[in-house]
C-alpha cells in the first residue's frame, strides 16, 4: 500500500491496539489530509468547545454501563458474547431477584 492514504479506526486497549476497520481515504479525506499535512495538525474551526464543560455526562455514563471486562484467557474460550452469557445465565442462581423481575404480559 505504499503512497495510498488508509483510513483506519481502532481502540486502544491496555495491552494492544484492536483494528476495527481500514479501508481507502475518499478523495475528500484525502484532499483534507493533504491541506492539513503541512500545517496546523490542530482541531478545525468549526468545531468551537468554548463552552463546553469536561466530564459533564461522566457520571451519568458510568451508572448506565454494565460492561465488564474478561480476562483475556476467558474470552479466548468464547466466540462471541451469546455464547458468554449463555455460560453465565447457568451458573446463576434459579430464582430471579425482585428488582429483575420480567416485566408482565398485559392482556389486551
Amino acid at each position: 500500500m505504499l503512497g495510498r492514504l488508509v483510513v483506519v479506526v481502532h481502540t486502544d486497549r491496555a495491552d494492544h491496539t484492536r483494528i476495527i476497520s481500514a479501508r481507502h481515504a475518499t478523495q475528500h479525506e484525502r484532499r483534507d489530509y493533504e491541506e492539513r499535512r503541512d500545517g496546523d495538525v490542530n482541531m478545525r474551526a468549526e468545531y468551537d468547545f468554548s463552552r463546553g464543560v469536561r466530564g459533564k455526562y461522566a457520571a451519568r455514563y458510568a451508572r448506565g454501563t454494565n460492561i465488564r471486562a474478561l480476562d483475556p484467557d476467558v474470552a479466548a474460550a468464547f466466540p462471541d458474547s451469546e455464547s458468554v452469557n449463555n455460560a453465565l445465565r447457568k451458573t446463576m442462581p434459579k430464582a430471579t431477584p425482585k428488582n429483575h423481575r420480567k416485566p408482565s404480559r398485559s392482556k389486551i
